[in-house]
């Protein structure tokens, strides 16, 4: 992680490790639409560009207005752990988004992405 020059993933507690990753270093983000963390200002605080892809969610996974869950749950970026002993917490939580990512946007993205990251590391 040290000399990487470009970190790409789905939005998670995994890309805090671009804090051993070398100043001016990229991250792809594949960021489902509608989610309130973002990755972006971390990186910009560690020296990093972020490039945010959005993504939907999967047809029938992600928290709908309609889900029968008490209304303050839909407000929060929920996580199993801070969910205790909630069933409706927990159900809320295992139908999060699933992103679905056209792979033809993508690439475009991630070629850009790519060329950004080593256009630093090869100078």
């Amino acid at each position: 992680m040290s000399r990487a020059g470009l970190l790409v993933g789905v939005a998670g507690a995994a890309f805090t490790n671009m804090i051993f990753m070398p100043p001016e270093s990229v991250m792809l983000v594949i960021q489902p639409f509608g989610m309130r963390f973002s990755y972006e200002e971390m990186a910009y605080g560690c020296g990093h560009t972020a490039i945010a892809h959005i993504v939907p969610c999967k047809q029938g996974t992600g928290v709908t207005a309609s889900a029968d869950v008490e209304e303050s749950l839909k407000t929060h970026n929920l996580f199993a752990r801070g969910c205790k002993k909630a069933v409706a917490c927990k159900n809320l939580v295992n139908r999060r988004c699933m992103p679905d990512v056209d792979v033809g946007e993508f690439v475009a993205v991630f070629k850009k992405a790519f060329s950004y990251a080593f256009a630093f590391h090869f100078r």
